[in-house]
């Protein structure tokens, strides 16, 4: 389907990804679980199989002769190589997969929802990435409570994971997962009637660039506004009118901050933003540290980059 809305859905382990698919299957998009289909991958008799089989060994296999999902991952989370190695055989069946029940879907609007979207390439097929979020003490709580994991157990999980902050500065929609279900809802149905309007990002809406307006530099894109106001020399404070929308209206915002204080001649860039968890996670991802900088309001945080 040529005019079909695709939005590629991701983010770490115990970060709610599941429970957006699950809400947008509600709002009626077709959605597609990479997970699920890593499963069928590796049944016995598929293609992937054989070669999970004969990388790995008997001590993989299950009595039934299937392959024992929970010993493969004992083994691959303990050992970076055999999850690379895991991940190459996997990969390109995924993708392959996620192909062809696309193309046999009529649906306007589909997900496709991966823990490796960004890494298998499948954010290519994508007009927008969204991607959830939560707090490291989180992840590791639903972690334990949901699988019945030891704390190292779950450390030793989450440690294999990917980059959560590379995830978070590549999002057009940052879903924080810190509060309730409700909470989490909320921010999805909000997102999903920008669908409905065919206003979403990457699919009609018009991100403007960057302008100075009264001292202040501004960008939007269709009802969101960042903002970032000067508080000081070099200085500024970012705020944004939808915390989902961060990283995509920050990004431009953030390159012409940068350009503006080195054609200044200006060495260093200090932010003050909400403390968020989304958006301490996304101006470390793009490589400013936190500091410890006095003169915040309450409830800020404050970061710095040498340019």
């Amino acid at each position: 389907m040529a005019d079909r809305y695709v939005i590629g859905l991701t983010g770490n382990i115990a970060t709610g990804k599941s429970l957006v698919l699950q809400r947008l299957r509600q709002h009626g998009a077709f959605c597609l679980d990479a997970d699920k289909l890593v499963h069928e991958c590796m049944r016995k008799g598929q293609p992937a199989y054989e070669e999970i089989w004969r990388r790995f060994g008997d001590e993989t296999a299950r009595p039934d002769g299937e392959i024992d999902r929970a010993t493969l991952a004992r083994i691959v989370f303990a050992d970076p190589e055999a999850l690379r190695e895991l991940e190459a055989i996997l990969h390109p069946r995924v993708v392959a997969q996620v192909e062809v029940r696309l193309a046999a879907s009529d649906a306007p609007v589909a997900v496709v929802e991966a823990i490796k979207l960004l890494e298998a390439s499948l954010a290519s097929r994508c007009q927008a990435v969204w991607v959830t979020t939560s707090s490291t003490e989180l992840q590791l709580e639903r972690l334990m409570l949901s699988r019945g994991l030891s704390r190292e157990a779950a450390l030793l999980r989450l440690r294999a994971q990917p980059s959560l902050e590379l995830k978070v500065i590549r999002a057009d929609v940052l879903l924080e997962n810190d509060g309730s279900r409700g909470q989490l809802e909320e921010q999805i149905d909000l997102e999903w009637r920008d669908v409905e309007a065919q206003l979403a990002p990457g699919q009609g809406s018009v991100l403007a660039e960057a302008a100075l307006v009264d001292g202040i530099w501004q960008t939007s894109e269709e009802s969101v506004t960042a903002l970032a106001e000067p508080f000081g020399a070099g200085s500024w404070r970012l705020s944004i009118s939808r915390p989902s929308r961060a990283p995509r209206l920050w990004r431009p915002l953030l390159a012409t901050l940068e350009r503006k204080a080195r054609g200044e001649g200006r060495t260093r860039l200090t932010l003050r933003a909400p403390a968020r968890t989304g958006y301490r996670q996304f101006l470390l991802g793009m490589g400013y540290a936190e500091s410890e900088d006095g003169g915040r309001e309450p409830g800020e945080a404050a970061f710095s980059r040498d340019l």
